[in-house]
């Protein structure tokens, strides 16, 4: 009995026909496409929820904080001052950025621990307040859209702020309608 391949040697007595060898690497493509799709689907969904907390979760102190500006029940205000510092000491940083992080900082230092008394006068609706809880929001829209992979245009206050987000507060002011 003839042997027509020796694995040995890697030698073959009968050439293999070109339409074989398309269908084999085709079928070899073919499975390490459907590898590489399967594992970036399975990226992108451990990814979902983290994004979808991160989203609600800058939405919530975006809002907080607005409510602070804007607020003029001193109960809801109160409600609103918790939320932020709940957002502040907890679950926000663990999916905030430092742009996130920078603001939510600053805005710390005018906002009245809970377990302090509230300012004379609210809600806290200084310039360099509101600016900084415009601020905010652009900051959380720029993470979130980066995170999601979403192209928006440039809004022309953050166009302003993209330097320092706080040091630009008082020309976003100028920009962003009340």
């Amino acid at each position: 009995m003839e042997q027509i391949c020796s694995w040995r040697h890697l030698s073959c007595d009968k050439p293999i026909e070109l339409s074989t060898a398309v269908t084999v690497i085709g079928a070899i493509a073919a499975f390490l496409f459907g590898v590489y799709q399967y594992a970036d689907k399975k990226k992108q969904s451990n990814k979902e929820p983290f994004l979808k907390e991160q989203l609600r979760l800058c939405f919530e102190a975006s809002n907080a904080v607005a409510r602070l500006t804007i607020e003029p029940d001193k109960e809801k205000w109160e409600e609103a001052r918790h939320d932020f510092w709940r957002l502040y000491y907890g679950v926000l940083c663990v999916v905030e950025d430092p742009d996130v992080e920078e603001v939510m900082f600053a805005l710390g230092k005018r906002i009245p621990q809970p377990e302090s008394s509230p300012p004379a006068v609210i809600p806290i609706s200084d310039d360099a307040f509101r600016n900084s809880s415009i601020e905010l929001a652009h900051a959380a829209r720029r993470l979130i859209l980066k995170n999601w992979g979403i192209k928006l245009g440039h809004l022309r206050g953050q166009e302003m702020s993209q330097g320092n987000p706080v040091a630009e507060n008082i020309k976003l002011a100028k920009t962003h309608p009340p």
